[in-house]
């Protein structure tokens, strides 16, 4: 069993994508969270993202913000239609 735990280990060590676990809030650093239909850990970055959508959009845009993404669904659906078929 050592010798798993030492492979893992290493293997962590050496994964390139270790760093993004500081991009997360991780509320438990004990748990493991695997649950593929959810949102998942939110980054840190979405609070910062959060407060400026209502202090920028709604605050200051209110309704003139729709302007901007209102017709968002169909501009990415258009997008990615040709990838998709």
């Amino acid at each position: 069993m050592q010798v798993l735990l030492e492979e893992a280990a290493g293997l962590d060590a050496a994964d390139p994508l270790a760093g993004w676990r500081g991009e997360f809030v991780v509320a438990d650093p004990e748990l493991a969270y695997l649950d593929g239909n959810s949102l998942g850990m939110p980054p840190k970055r979405a609070f910062e993202r959060v407060e400026r959508v209502i202090h920028d959009e709604w605050a200051r845009g209110l309704i003139r913000s729709w302007d901007h993404w209102l017709d968002l669904p169909q501009r990415v659906g258009d997008l990615l239609a040709p990838v998709i078929g």
